[in-house]
């Protein structure tokens, strides 16, 4: 019989935590630019909002298992043994974003951000009305620095802007919101407290 190894169980159990982790974490893609918030200890963390309000939020657990049989555990060569630690961080990562969307959707419901269109398809003026109803950012040359949007709408908000692109009166529309929301952006810009 083989001796049990406890602290090279310890390690390789680490090397796998941490590369899950990794992994998980790369696939973020644009989640990657939002601030993080690594919290060490406690179940809990008390959010401070902009309007002085006070959320208490518990943090959500994300659980993944594969299956190996076994008989099978030996045969498996270092690349199916990796596929299967990636599909862990799939797992994960997939409960993640699914978790992220619905307290996004949660929480903008009940800040009035949201815009029921009642079955009815994306159109430009409910597009005009999103934009008027958020925050943006913008880069050196005065471009928005991000949107983001379900997959499912990418499609149809890419015909939509194109829509407004060759039309010189919804291209004013476009162009009257976003002189607002540059102007917004300037002001919180130079209010921001630098610390030095």
């Amino acid at each position: 019989m083989l001796p049990d190894l406890p602290i090279l169980k310890n390690d390789i159990q680490k090397f796998y935590d941490q590369y899950i982790r990794e992994k998980v974490n790369s696939n973020n893609g644009i989640f990657n630019e939002f601030p993080k918030l690594l919290s060490h200890e406690g179940n809990r963390i008390r959010l401070l909002r902009a309007d002085g309000t006070v959320q208490e939020l518990r943090p959500k657990e994300f659980i993944a298992d594969i299956v190996i049989p076994l008989a099978d555990n030996h045969q498996l060569t270092i690349k199916q043994r990796k596929d299967k630690i990636d599909e862990i961080a799939k797992k994960l990562y997939s409960q993640k974003i699914k978790e992220f969307f619905e307290t996004m959707s949660n929480e903008l419901d009940k800040a009035g951000q949201t815009i029921d269109l009642k079955g009815e398809p994306l159109n430009i003026d409910a597009v005009f009305t999103c934009f008027e109803k958020i925050e943006c950012d913008f880069d050196e040359e005065g471009d928005i620095t991000t949107i983001l949007a379900p997959p499912n709408l990418i499609l149809e908000l890419d015909k939509l802007f194109k829509q407004i692109m060759t039309s010189p009166e919804l291209m004013k529309r476009h162009e009257e919101i976003m002189a607002k929301k540059r102007m917004a952006w300037r002001d919180r810009e130079a209010s921001r407290k630098l610390v030095g």
